[in-house]
Parts: C-alpha cells; sequence; structure tokens
C-alpha cells in the first residue's frame, strides 16, 4: 500500500510532477523529453501511475491524434483512459474512493474522475478517442463522466468513437445511452455520417442497430448518408456501408434538395429527425443529384449496381434509377460518359439506360 498516497495524489487536482510531465510531452509529440522521461521510470520502475507510461508512450508519440493541440488541467485519468491503461485506471479509482473512505475527505470521487481537462474534454472522449478502449470508458462513465458530454466543438463520445471507428466504444457509449442522433455543430454531422465519411462499415452497422432511421437523416446541408459515402471513400471501402444504409431503407433516387424540402426552416437535424419518421420519404425534386448519380460520376461502379438493385428490389421500374434525372436534368448514363467512367458506363447500359435520352 505504499503506493497508494501517489496514486490518490495522481487522481487529485495535484498530480505527480512525473505523470504531469510525461503527458505534456506526450501531448505536445516531444520525443526527446518523452524518451528521457521513460529511461528514468523504467530505471525506477515505480508502482501505480508511472507504469502506464511504458508500454505506449512511443506509439502514443507515432499516432497522436490530437497534434500540438495544448491542454491544461489533466490529470493522469485522462492519460489512462487515452492510452487505455484499464488496470491502471482501475487501481486509481478504488484508490480515491478508499482514501475518501478512510480519510473522510469531503472530494468527491464523481468530481474528481469526471474532470474536464482543456475545459471540455472528460476521460470518456479520451478512453473513445486514444483507442477502443471499451473497458476504460465504461469505468470511468461509471466512476463518474458523462457519456452525452460534448465537446466545445459539439463532439460527443460517440461521434469521436464513430469518426475513429472504435466500433467496441460505439457499442459501449449506446448501452451507457449516448445518443446516435447528437450532432457535431459544423454541419449537423451525425455520429452515422462521419462513419460513413471515414468508411467504418462496422461501426456503421452498430449505429443503425440502436436507430435504422439515421440511415436516411442527412446534414445541415441535405446530404444524406449514401452520398457521403461515395464522395470520400472509393468503391471497395464504399460498397459494404452503401449495402448496409440500403438495408436500413435509405433511397438511393433521393436527392440533397428533396431533404432540404422536406426540412422545415430553422429546425435542427436532430428536430427534423424525430418529427419526420425515417425521412426515406422526403418531397421529391428533380434538378439535383442523387446518390445515383454521384456514384456514375464518381466511377465507383460496384456501388452503382448495388444502387441500381435496390431500386429494382424495392419494386420500382429499373428506368426510376437508371434514368433518374439529376442537376440539370443529367441521367447517370451521360454523367458517367462526361467522366470517362467505361465500368458505370457499362453498368448503366446493362441495366436499360435510355442512350437516346436528352436534357
Amino acid at each position: 500500500m505504499s503506493a497508494t498516497p501517489a496514486v490518490v495524489l495522481a487522481v487529485s487536482e495535484l498530480a505527480p510532477p512525473r505523470a504531469a510531465a510525461m503527458f505534456a510531452a506526450v501531448a505536445s509529440r516531444n520525443r526527446a523529453a518523452v524518451s528521457d522521461l521513460l529511461r528514468q521510470t523504467l530505471a525506477e520502475r515505480p508502482r501505480g501511475v508511472s507504469e502506464l507510461l511504458l508500454s505506449r508512450a512511443a506509439v502514443v508519440l507515432r499516432d497522436d491524434p490530437f497534434g500540438q493541440q495544448r491542454f491544461s488541467s489533466a490529470t493522469p485519468v485522462h492519460l489512462a483512459s487515452f492510452l487505455g491503461s484499464l488496470a491502471t485506471l482501475r487501481e486509481m479509482i478504488l484508490a480515491l474512493k478508499r482514501s475518501c473512505s478512510d480519510t473522510g475527505s469531503a472530494t468527491d470521487v464523481g468530481r474528481v474522475v469526471g474532470s474536464l481537462c482543456d475545459g471540455c474534454t472528460s476521460a470518456a472522449h479520451l478512453a473513445a478517442w486514444g483507442g477502443d478502449h471499451a473497458e476504460c470508458l465504461e469505468l470511468v462513465c461509471g466512476a463518474g463522466c458523462d457519456v452525452s458530454q460534448r465537446r466545445a466543438s459539439g463532439a460527443t463520445v460517440l461521434y469521436i468513437a464513430a469518426a475513429r471507428g472504435f466500433t467496441r466504444c460505439v457499442r459501449a457509449a449506446l448501452a451507457l445511452g449516448a445518443s446516435p442522433r447528437a450532432a457535431h455543430k459544423v454541419g449537423g454531422i451525425t455520429p452515422v455520417m462521419i462513419a460513413c465519411e471515414h468508411g467504418h462499415a462496422e461501426s456503421v452497422a452498430a449505429l443503425l442497430s440502436s436507430d435504422p432511421a439515421l440511415a436516411s437523416c442527412p446534414d445541415n446541408d441535405g446530404c444524406p448518408p449514401l452520398s457521403r459515402v461515395l464522395e470520400m471513400q472509393q468503391d471497395a471501402s464504399a460498397l459494404p456501408i452503401v449495402r448496409i444504409l440500403l438495408g436500413m431503407g435509405a433511397d438511393p433516387t433521393t436527392s440533397a434538395s428533396s431533404f432540404k424540402q422536406g426540412q422545415e426552416p430553422g429546425l435542427s437535424l436532430e428536430q427534423a429527425s424525430s418529427t419526420t419518421p425515417g425521412r426515406s420519404q422526403p418531397a421529391r425534386v428533380e434538378d439535383a443529384d442523387c446518390a445515383i448519380h454521384t456514384a456514375a460520376e464518381l466511377g465507383r461502379p460496384a456501388c452503382l449496381e448495388a444502387l441500381l438493385d435496390s431500386v429494382v428490389l424495392a419494386g420500382m421500374p429499373p428506368s426510376s434509377g437508371v434514368d433518374v434525372r439529376g442537376g440539370a436534368r443529367w441521367t447517370p448514363l451521360m454523367m458517367a460518359s462526361l467522366h470517362g467512367h467505361d465500368a458505370c458506363v457499362r453498368v448503366c447500359l446493362d441495366r436499360g439506360a435510355n442512350v437516346n435520352a436528352r436534357v
């Protein structure tokens, strides 16, 4: 128990100099400082907080997602969550609870564990950002972190996990009560949308299993998830997500303008999604591109096949997909031909595209 006082201090506002110095070095990606601190730690081999620095600091330096961002008021609880050091994190929380119980301290465990560094980042955010640390996420949320806490940007724990493709954290956050409809302040992008953008199919499936209607919910610009994944991912990586979205009812013939027209002015994405269940049948506007046009324009033949096949499987006439009119009344065949995507041209022709269509 000789390490207990140091561990208790580590989770208080007075972090040990060694841990604070290492966190600062890691956050600033100062390789020389981290190397020196690691050598000192290896030589002394203390118990508790310093143990979490031994195996992961070099990896954090290489892959640090925070770059040069500066942090203030960070404790080793934040660092342990970021590194996924579950045993050390559990030791610190238990030691703090014992200390508060034995000494009658007024220190609130939840206040310490749930404290924010840089004014808006909790240990839960860091657990979802540093890796797929679902157990750490569950531990800190059980000890005082709010899974729905937003960073300054509006990003929630679930949004961060979805963006990083950490599916275990996505499932853990959902189980803890995180809302899959909590959108980012910039653009109204939901966790589903950001997972689509980064090509994280498993995370998309996990999110839609909790709320299938999000397969059709657009961002503030009216861009639906189908169009977003086609724009941001190549054919092979987009295809699994396209199939997931189609399986959840996303309409490949619906344009971005249709979503905009179907949304009441001044209504936020979350409000619009809740007042218009599913948003899969908005008012149609023909003079804008849909996902089928996007696939043809960008050269996504496998995705184009899946989109056109879904139209037929839905019982719609094949022409409503392969000859659907988009911006300036262009058809998918016209767009594929203009951009020289021969594979997409063949897909359109094989499905009976009208070669005599005119603008």
